[in-house]
């Protein structure tokens, strides 16, 4: 970003400084930049917020699962069961349909380390699957081209997803859920606790735990055309 600064400098009619001269009236001071930080509704661009208590409400268990209720994220998407994936196990989002790769995704505005097997080999990507939905404070979704403030890697968009920035107490949560023919069982175990105010003690400590696995469906258990 740069800035556009109008310069003004009084000075007597002799050369010497004017010590009791009126102080001219100042004009505007117009700002021109990048980065300059607006709320969400001064934006030109299109931004979707998912709170705690929206992902609360959702029932989904993963940052990944709230991500794709959003008709945004669609064609390209990287699931953890998508079995065909040579990163498979990770998941990765995929706005406007532009593959993994063409979407950021930052953790409390920084950016992550990319999973270690690139979609078909060649699309790397930010795996969110392995984020604890614990900690999750909101999600905030750019649904429109950022690629001349962040690089090639945003073209499609941004997903920033921002943590607590504080917790005080215990909070503990089990989810159990299977399919419809009782298999594909899901659990999620989470606890996190902590102490501190940041307003009176000026420090705040958490720690959170998060234990997620879902089990296998094969496809021999479901009728296909593969199976016959």
């Amino acid at each position: 970003g740069f800035l556009l600064l109008p310069l003004m400098v009084g000075a007597a009619d002799n050369g010497g400084p004017a010590r009791d001269a009126a102080p001219a009236a100042l004009e505007a001071i117009v700002v021109t930049g990048s980065y300059i930080r607006r709320t969400d509704t001064e934006s030109p661009s299109p931004v979707d917020v998912i709170n705690a208590d929206d992902i609360l409400k959702s029932g989904k268990t993963t940052i990944a699962d709230v991500i794709k209720t959003l008709s945004s994220d669609n064609s390209g998407t990287l699931t953890s069961n998508f079995s065909g994936a040579m990163a498979g196990g990770a998941s990765g989002v995929s706005l406007r349909g532009l593959t993994v790769d063409a979407t950021l995704v930052l953790v409390d505005g920084h950016r992550m380390a990319n999973y270690p097997l690139a979609d078909d080999g060649q699309r790397p990507f930010v795996d969110i699957g392995s984020l604890p939905l614990g900690i999750v404070d909101r999600v905030e979704v750019l649904k429109d081209g950022a690629s001349a403030i962040y690089g090639s890697d945003a073209i499609a968009g941004v997903v920033n997803i921002i943590t607590k920035k504080e917790f005080t107490g215990f909070d503990a949560s089990v989810n159990l859920g299977s399919s419809y023919k009782a298999d594909g069982l899901e659990q999620r175990l989470t606890a996190t606790y902590g102490f501190g105010d940041l307003a009176n003690d000026g420090h705040n400590f958490y720690v959170n735990v998060e234990y997620h696995h879902q089990a296998e469906i094969k496809q021999e258990d479901r009728g296909s055309y593969l199976n016959n």
